[in-house]
């Protein structure tokens, strides 16, 4: 047999598996806790949606599509909205979602509110199903752009990371690990962990907490802001991958017709300030300063020291409605 044969042989055994693969994929699509539950409700309406939120847990228990709708009705730009939000969902997993968004291809979405937060680095010894799921073209993409800018101050951290992507963009694609989930739903025998609670009690993906805020908390809220009043913070320089992350984003959306506001919540974490991660001249909501906003930040309006509780939500959910408008004309 000539090697060029051999070589054609090859060739279309590769392209079979990767055929096979990606069949199994659509079939049986990959069960992730906690986001599994929201897109698949999204999916199967989102021709009724214009506008979605997409951001972390300060998001997913801190913006209420109802009250952020019945706000813009009332000036007279109504919107129809969903928390796409999710605990942890940080870069570049939630720049994923957003493009997971667009290839959903909805009919009537107008804009995408994203939260902007640090990137969150994954370790592959302690990967798991819900850090592989969003590895697609999109992440590798991202993973080559970071590795160009880590290689300049530490080669080995930066071939760790890009290879760590790279295992995890494999084993997405051939379904490595999943021989198992994929018998137990096409035998219709499969146990989910996820809850359609986690869509809330409106339904509408956000899912407010109205416990107390504990001591431990309170006491790290109190110390947390006493820093940021002072300025005792540690000075944040832009993190050129997000940024460029977020500026690819926003192009992409744009050619699509799409808005994308970002937002920072009133958050007290390192990702205080993030807002300088944002495209050069896009629309940028921040609340995430205690003396502009100090209601934010009263231990009445939060359960736990970075998180707003139902009644800081609903105030939250209404100014950022309000200032949407103001941008959005």
């Amino acid at each position: 047999m000539s090697r060029i044969r051999v070589l054609l042989n090859c060739i279309v055994a590769l392209a079979a598996f990767v055929a096979t693969c990606a069949a199994i994929r659509r079939a049986v699509p990959m069960e992730v806790e906690e986001v599994t539950p929201k897109l698949a409700f999204f999916s199967a309406r989102k021709d009724q949606f214009d506008t979605v939120f997409i951001g972390s847990s300060r998001v997913y228990h801190g913006v209420s599509p109802k009250i952020f709708d019945e706000t813009t009705r009332a000036a007279n730009r109504a919107t129809h909205s969903f928390n796409l939000a999710v605990n942890g969902m940080m870069p570049p997993e939630s720049v994923m979602m957003a493009w997971r968004v667009v290839q959903m291809r909805p009919k009537n979405l107008r804009r995408i509110f994203f939260e902007i937060s640090d990137p969150r680095t994954v370790s592959m010894t302690k990967a798991t199903k819900r850090d592989t799921y969003w590895h697609d073209l999109n992440a590798l993409i991202f993973a080559a752009r970071k590795f160009r800018h880590d290689f300049k101050s530490d080669r080995g951290a930066a071939f760790a990371e890009l290879s760590t992507h790279m295992q995890l963009f494999a084993r997405n694609r051939a379904n490595l690990g999943r021989s198992t989930e994929i018998q137990e739903q096409w035998n219709g025998t499969a146990t989910t962990k996820n809850s359609p609670k986690m869509l809330g009690p409106d339904m509408d993906g956000f899912l407010p907490e109205p416990h107390p805020m504990a001591e431990k908390d309170r006491v790290r809220l109190v110390n947390a802001l006493d820093k940021m009043r002072t300025g005792d913070v540690p000075k944040r320089e832009v993190n050129d991958v997000n940024h460029d992350a977020l500026t690819r984003l926003g192009d992409g959306l744009a050619r699509r017709g799409i808005a994308i506001v970002f937002f920072i919540t009133p958050t007290t974490t390192r990702d205080y300030n993030a807002k300088i991660d944002a495209p050069v001249g896009a629309p940028v909501l921040a609340f995430d300063d205690p003396q502009e906003f100090p209601d934010f930040y009263r231990t009445d309006h939060r359960f736990d020291y970075d998180h707003l509780n139902p009644r800081g939500a609903e105030e939250f959910s209404r100014l950022l409605a309000q200032r949407a408008v103001e941008v959005l004309k």
